[in-house]
């Protein structure tokens, strides 16, 4: 951190973000052990990125929500394509992650800077991620199932919010595919 802080030894908000995005682009192997584990340190990442996120500038906003958007698609990705592929323990800790995703982009909502985040795919995401989440064969053993709940309040909340008003997505929403995407009822 010393290499981002100013004369004056305090570290500026931007720095503070750069040093997040980095961790949060990281293409580190972390080995999971018992207490720690990759999703672990990213949700940490995720967390102080959420402490500062409207006190920086719109282009670090932009960049720190393509990262956020990134990682909710891997965590998609993880629960509902490669369920089970992901032992146990590297998924640790991703319901927490999730989670923090979806405040980020809760917080995003209504953003200028944060338009071109909630697009087609993004939805289809959370339809995705909600739909695993109450797929019966969906197993939540280990798992933080109320955090995995609040992820899907915050997905929820989401697209109302962008079905309601779909201009305030990118140009490339199309609300008659995003049905399309329904894999059940």
């Amino acid at each position: 951190l010393a290499t981002y802080s100013s004369d004056s030894g305090r570290l500026s908000t931007d720095g503070v973000a750069e040093v997040i995005i980095a961790a949060l682009m990281s293409k580190e192997k972390v080995k999971a052990t018992g207490s720690l584990n990759k999703n672990l340190m990213l949700d940490c990442a995720v967390t102080g990125l959420s402490v500062i996120f409207d006190f920086l500038d719109a282009d670090k906003q932009r960049a720190a929500l393509l990262v956020v958007k990134k990682l909710f698609f891997k965590c998609v990705k993880s629960c509902v394509i490669t369920r089970s592929t992901v032992k146990e323990n590297e998924n640790a800790a991703g319901a927490e992650l999730c989670y923090r995703l979806t405040i980020i982009l809760l917080m995003a909502r209504g953003n200028a800077n944060a338009t071109q985040i909630f697009s087609h795919d993004l939805l289809s995401a959370f339809v995705n991620l909600v739909q695993w989440r109450w797929d019966p064969k969906t197993s939540l053993e280990n798992t933080n199932a109320k955090a995995w709940d609040a992820a899907i309040a915050n997905c929820l909340i989401l697209l109302s919010f962008l079905i309601w008003r779909p201009e305030e997505a990118t140009s490339d929403l199309d609300l008659g595919a995003l049905t399309e995407t329904i894999l059940m009822l």
